[in-house]
């Protein structure tokens, strides 16, 4: 922080925070335009479009995956329920238990079905996700045990310094 002592704090304070709002409104701005440019560009169908309109994504090969889970399973076909609907696939599936997580694709019916193509299962899913979150929280803790966040200058301050 050398440079305070060469110019007037208001300066300073008021060059550099027009400058961080400016950028932070840029970066934002881009940022809702790559959304917009992704959902304009790769129209994707989802299995809750496909249900709420069934006549107009008769015969899409659709990907259900995330948050389907198996609700019930039989020799031809088993039952997935996704956001609250369920819904039947029909195919041929293998090692496919209730209650675990898949990602499968289909072919969508006008009647509510799906015809499966291929279909995955997401073995421990819900472990691999703590799993993962683990280290970042970790790395969080320890960032924030030597820096902490000023909300009314917006910035990131070190708490102690370090001397070698």
């Amino acid at each position: 922080m050398r440079y305070r002592k060469l110019l007037p704090g208001a300066l300073i304070s008021r060059r550099w925070t027009g400058n961080r709002w400016l950028r932070i409104c840029i970066c934002l701005s881009i940022l809702v335009g790559l959304i917009v440019y992704g959902k304009a560009a790769n129209r994707t169908v989802t299995l809750q479009m496909c249900l709420h309109n069934p006549e107009k994504y008769d015969g899409f090969t659709i990907d259900v995956g995330g948050e389907a889970q198996v609700v019930q399973v039989t020799e031809d076909w088993f039952t997935i329920r996704q956001m609250g609907r369920v819904v039947k696939v029909v195919g041929s599936h293998a090692d496919i238990r209730p209650d675990e997580y898949v990602i499968c694709q289909g072919v969508f019916h006008r009647e509510g079905w799906l015809e499966l193509i291929k279909v995955y299962v997401a073995v421990q899913r819900r472990y691999k996700i703590l799993v993962s979150i683990l280290p970042v929280m970790i790395v969080a803790l320890l960032l924030l045990k030597d820096y902490g966040f000023d909300c009314s200058r917006f910035q990131f301050y070190q708490r102690r310094t370090w001397r070698t």
